[in-house]
């Protein structure tokens, strides 16, 4: 018998034993339920109430083991992202993120943009795509007075540039070439999608098919619900056939995107060869043809008028809320630092203040308690006692596994200061403990904010990870502290 056919003769014995099976396990199960209702009929009241309090707990225990397991994760901490505020919420917590101390004045920038742009009463069309797509030089097929500056190598545009236009249809606009995408200073895809989100309308210019970032970007943009134009630039180096079959695939990707073929015009060396048989290169002028193009743009502009100011405005929202949240992260993990650089000598101090046995082990427990909590009230996460003690202890079991190595560390940050030579005891141990207290420290806002919480396992790990970083450094600059920590006391 065929390999094939036996395969199959076997799956279906097993399919038929595996009914048999399920068809016993429901009779059993139905044989159960019966003579345990019939049991339950002639049981007391209280019975019938007890079975059926303990069969409701498991249940409702059952149904939270569940949901706690495949509930989705928190959302870091400093980087939620909820629905996008309306100028007042956003006004109302860039006063409160200034009164916290965070510099805001980016986010307050790009206000501050925004009602300059309101008053001008304009639209504005942004030029977005990648370099050499040709951006600068269809705007000079729209504007043909303006003067911009193109070339063949690409990249011209480094600054974002702005071009008065009326429409044929009389409206206003205002036109911004800029830096083109993927140069080398990746911060200019920054500058440039930002402007992208400050405009009415994009204006995304491709001179072939999407790479995967252009698809990217077009997403970015399609989320904040910005009306999206694809001009597919440079028509005149396909024939009429390649140039619709590019139009119409990328119409397929792009999904409700227009797009429009168009022709920047300009001039084109070619060869001509003469009748005697020898060549001369001619300088061929091709017109622009961006007619499609308006009649589009002015499509956009009349559907969708009544709501142009609305998209601009709360995408422009969406990316001050961002440069908040960077400014808020940015003052968080300084005052982080600060929170661990202080509770490192202050571990220092403990260790040299340590008198009896175990006692340098207390102390630092107190204080590692406590920069945990300063740090978790940093990020706004509540963080259980349970998980500090926990945290505590894996890392304490850890430090006495490198015990040896650390004090060798400590020694040799000694070294460094004249007269001081190997020392031992409690010195030693200051200076390993602020080393500790360091990158646990740093451990601890890490994992705040990453992940939104305190997690004990985690945090050990990145503490185990961190702590072979700059030894040597951080052992000089805690020996600093400890033996200025000595003079004092000496005086």
């Amino acid at each position: 018998m065929p390999r094939s056919k036996t395969f199959r003769l076997l799956l279906a014995v097993l399919v038929f034993i595996g009914m048999l099976v399920l068809l016993a396990i429901m009779l059993s199960a139905a044989q159960f339920s019966l003579s345990l209702w019939q049991q339950l009929e002639t049981a007391p009241d209280w019975v019938v109430v007890l079975i059926a309090a303990i069969a409701s707990l498991m249940l409702g225990f059952g149904a939270w083991l569940s949901w706690r397991i495949v509930r989705p994760e928190k959302t870091p901490a400093g980087r939620k992202v909820g629905a996008p505020l309306d100028e007042a919420e956003l006004l109302a917590k860039l006063e409160s993120a200034e009164a916290a101390g965070v510099d805001v004045e980016t986010a307050r920038q790009e206000l501050a943009e925004l009602r300059r742009r309101r008053k001008l009463e304009t639209i504005h069309l942004a030029l977005f795509g990648e370099i050499s797509s040709g951006k600068s030089s269809l705007i000079q097929a729209l504007l043909p007075e303006a003067e911009i500056t193109t070339a063949v190598t690409g990249g011209t545009t480094r600054r974002l540039a702005e071009y008065r236009w009326t429409s044929p249809a009389g409206d206003a606009l205002v036109l911004v070439d800029m830096p083109g995408l993927n140069e080398a200073d990746r911060k200019l895809d920054i500058l440039a999608a930002e402007e992208a989100q400050r405009s009415h309308v994009v204006l995304f210019v491709t001179d072939g098919d999407l790479t995967r970032s252009q698809h990217a970007a077009i997403d970015d943009l399609r989320a904040l619900g910005k009306p999206i134009i694809l001009a597919l630039n440079k028509a005149d180096w396909y024939d009429s056939a390649s140039i619709e079959r590019l139009r119409q695939a990328l119409v397929q990707k792009l999904d409700g995107i227009p797009v429009i073929a168009v022709q920047s015009g300009g001039e084109r060396v070619v060869v001509r060869q003469l009748p005697d048989g020898s060549e001369e290169q001619t300088v061929r002028r091709s017109p622009p043809q961006v007619e499609a193009l308006l009649d589009e743009l002015q499509s956009v502009i009349d559907s969708r008028r009544d709501v142009l100011d609305e998209l601009r405005d709360s995408s422009v929202f969406v990316l001050a809320q961002r440069k908040l949240e960077a400014a808020v992260e940015t003052e968080r993990g300084r005052r982080a630092l600060e929170i661990v650089s202080d509770y490192s000598k202050k571990a220092v101090v403990g260790g040299l203040a340590a008198i009896t046995p175990g006692s340098d082990l207390v102390i630092q427990g107190v204080l590692g308690t406590r920069m945990v909590r300063e740090l978790s009230a940093l990020y706004d996460v509540p963080v259980r006692q349970a998980d500090t003690d926990l945290l505590i202890e894996l890392v304490q079991k850890h430090v006495g596994k490198t015990k040896t190595l650390m004090l060798a560390i400590a020694g040799n940050g000694l070294k460094a200061f004249p007269g001081v030579g190997t020392i031992a005891g409690g010195l030693l141990h200051a200076v390993a403990y602020g080393m500790i207290f360091n990158t646990l420290g740093k451990a601890v806002a890490e994992s705040l904010r990453s992940r939104g919480e305190l997690r004990p396992l985690v945090a050990t790990q990145l503490f185990k990870e961190q702590f072979g970083v700059n030894l040597e450094s951080s052992a000089r600059r805690y020996a600093k502290v400890a033996l200025e920590q000595l003079k004092e006391e000496r005086r």
